[in-house]
């Protein structure tokens, strides 16, 4: 039996204008918009070579989530960065599709 699946990455893209807000606006908002979360509670910790280092504190079990960003054209690329997960930066298409093979 072939399945058809769709993989649907966590790849957050959206315009932005770099020349009005700054790499660490973008990081926060984007974070926010793409975890579910309220803004305000979104922290720039730093920005270093163009790339924006932030974390909130989720409020259910007080753990820490950080994330970098960085600014591709007008695109916000992301990767996790927490101490034991580094993750790899989400520049994968939006929509994949695999083909499945088995019984």
């Amino acid at each position: 039996m072939n399945k058809l699946l769709l993989l649907f990455p966590l790849v957050f893209i959206a315009p932005v204008q770099a020349s009005e807000v700054t790499v660490g606006q973008v990081c926060k908002a984007a974070s926010a918009a793409m975890f579910g979360r309220d803004h305000k509670i979104m922290q720039l910790d730093k920005v270093e070579s163009d790339i924006a280092y932030v974390h909130y504190i989720r409020q259910n079990d007080g753990t820490r989530w950080a994330i970098k960003c960085k600014l591709i054209g007008d695109q916000v690329m992301w990767a996790s960065d927490n101490p034991n997960s580094t993750g790899r930066w989400r520049d994968d298409p939006a929509v994949r599709h695999q083909k499945v093979v088995g019984p």
